[in-house]
């Protein structure tokens, strides 16, 4: 196993899963359902040119930390950000789960503001 740190830069403003939701009526069913919205679904699909590819997915410990800068001073929970980047790696094959037996510690994250270039920096080190 490689035990070189993953470096992943995500050149998009960070968003989150938890605020992007909206409610739909599935006619299908009859019910209301949760979905993704379209700027949330967009940032997403936006991650995967930027996402490594692995041989296979990291099925040990690791340390993620995440560094997010945002394009503006709105107040933000970073626990949601956090929840979307691990959803999106697991998503593209990095990470096989963002259980705590895969992402056993989130270490050195923050969030700061840089207005003229919001990105994600990502950094996946083995524990």
């Amino acid at each position: 196993m490689n035990m070189t740190p993953l470096n992943i830069i995500i050149d998009a403003n960070p968003r989150s899963k938890k605020n992007s939701q909206e409610i739909v009526f599935n006619r299908k069913t009859g019910r209301r359902m949760v979905i993704q919205n379209k700027r949330y679904s967009d940032f997403e699909k936006d991650c995967k040119k930027f996402m490594p590819i692995l041989p296979k997915p990291i099925d040990y410990p690791i340390n993620l930390s995440c560094h997010f800068f945002v394009c503006d001073a709105r107040k933000r929970d970073i626990a949601n950000y956090l929840e979307a980047i691990q959803d999106i790696l697991v998503k593209y094959n990095v990470l096989l789960d963002d259980n705590y037996n895969i992402v056993a510690s989130l270490n050195d994250c923050s969030m700061s503001i840089d207005r003229n270039y919001p990105h994600i920096e990502i950094t996946i080190s083995k524990i």
